[in-house]
């Protein structure tokens, strides 16, 4: 069952991956706003968050021996929950926003920030910066070079399919051959790096 969960978790999230990638080139201005879609992915989280931690209570209270038991140990598990879950402290949702900037200094006339899409130099696999960009000529994404190599190498020795790991991407075969040296994007990395 944890497994099904995930992996509908993992659509779900690559849904909205798509969604908002679709809307920001494509919607209405609106619909481009990456807000609301970073409010979707912690929401998400929520979800996943609250369905692991009833999942352990009623696990433990599965293990009273009777009706009585159950329902008291049911009760305290449930009142036991944390009232505050950060999801923006999950891997999940650092990735959904790491191809997102928040710009601070922009500010509109109502005073909320506004969001801006941005130059993703984080690697995909590690979440750091990228410093030896390496970039796929299949798919076109872009990984740090050191991290992509030793990726594939493991699923390879482990013979599993090797999948882009962006979120979202349809490339399910990659190999160490389609990978490319990136000088321009690592440029253009560098480049953004002064500007900060």
């Amino acid at each position: 069952m944890d497994e099904k969960v995930e992996a509908d978790f993992a659509r779900v999230m690559q849904c909205l991956t798509e969604a908002q990638k679709l809307a920001s080139s494509l919607g209405t201005e609106e619909q481009k706003d990456p807000r609301q879609y970073l409010e979707m992915c912690e929401e998400l989280c929520n979800i996943r968050q609250s369905y692991k931690a009833k999942k352990k209570i009623y696990e433990a209270a599965g293990k009273e021996e009777t009706l009585e038991g159950y329902d008291q140990a049911l009760e305290r598990g449930l009142n036991s929950l944390p009232k505050k879950f950060n999801a923006k402290n999950t891997i999940e949702y650092k990735a959904f926003s790491a191809s997102m900037t928040l710009d601070e200094e922009e500010v509109d006339k109502r005073g909320e920030m506004v969001v801006k899409m941005g130059l993703n130099k984080f690697d995909p696999l590690s979440k750091k910066k990228m410093v030896d960009p390496v970039k796929s000529t299949v798919c076109g994404h872009h990984y740090e070079k050191e991290t992509i190599i030793a990726y594939i190498k493991q699923l390879k020795k482990d013979k599993r399919s090797c999948v882009c790991p962006v979120s979202g991407c349809m490339n399910n075969k990659m190999q160490l051959k389609e990978l490319q040296d990136d000088p321009v994007f690592k440029e253009q990395i560098e480049s953004d790096e002064e500007e900060d």
